[in-house]
C-alpha cells in the first residue's frame, strides 16, 4: 500500500486560474494521510499512515510545508518497513 495524500485547493479564483500564480501556504490544505488503522510500533511510528507520534500530535498545528515534509518522511518510513508490518 502506497501512502497517498490529498491537497485540497482553497479559494480558487479567476485570477489564479488565468495567470501564473505562485501558491502560498494558505492557498491549499494538505490533508491527513490517516487511514483509520492507528497502531504504533515500538519506535512510535503508526503502521497505518507511517507518521511518527510527534508528527501525529503536531499535524493540526503544522503548516502545509511542514505537513509535506511529514508526508515525505512517512513515505520513506513506509518503504523501509518489512512487508509483514504493512
Amino acid at each position: 500500500m502506497q501512502i497517498s495524500y490529498k491537497i485540497a485547493q482553497a479559494r480558487p479564483t479567476i485570477e489564479t486560474a488565468n495567470s501564473e500564480y505562485e501558491m502560498t501556504d494558505t492557498d491549499f490544505i494538505v490533508e491527513s494521510p490517516c487511514v483509520d488503522n492507528c497502531r504504533l510500533n515500538e519506535q512510535g511510528i503508526c503502521l497505518g499512515c507511517f507518521l511518527s507520534r510527534e508528527e501525529i500530535d503536531g499535524w493540526n498545528r503544522a503548516s502545509n510545508q511542514d505537513r509535506m515534509v511529514m508526508l515525505r518522511n512517512a513515505s520513506q518510513r513506509q518503504q523501509t518497513q518489512p512487508e509483514t508490518t504493512r
